[in-house]
């Protein structure tokens, strides 16, 4: 289907985030993820809008340390792949 405009597709969202914890401290921790990016991409680039990453991060804010262990299977406190 042509739609007469540019072919290119919109860039993927920052992250995409599953949470159990209530929408206002989800809210919360998803502005505070939105304040950190602008201040990580400067110290890491000295430029303070990072580039569009090809693979878009997921984000998993557990309710407590126990179900984070049943998601990793260990006592780890994060999880980085």
């Amino acid at each position: 289907m042509n739609t007469g405009g540019s072919n290119s597709l919109p860039p993927p969202p920052p992250f995409y985030l599953f949470s159990e914890l209530t929408s206002r401290l989800t809210r919360r921790l998803v502005n505070e993820l939105e304040s950190w990016r602008p201040v990580a991409a400067f110290n890491i680039s000295g430029e303070s809008n990072s580039p569009t990453a090809n693979v878009t991060d997921v984000i998993y804010l557990f309710k407590n340390r126990k179900n984070f262990s049943h998601f990793t299977g260990s006592d780890e406190l994060a999880v980085f792949t």
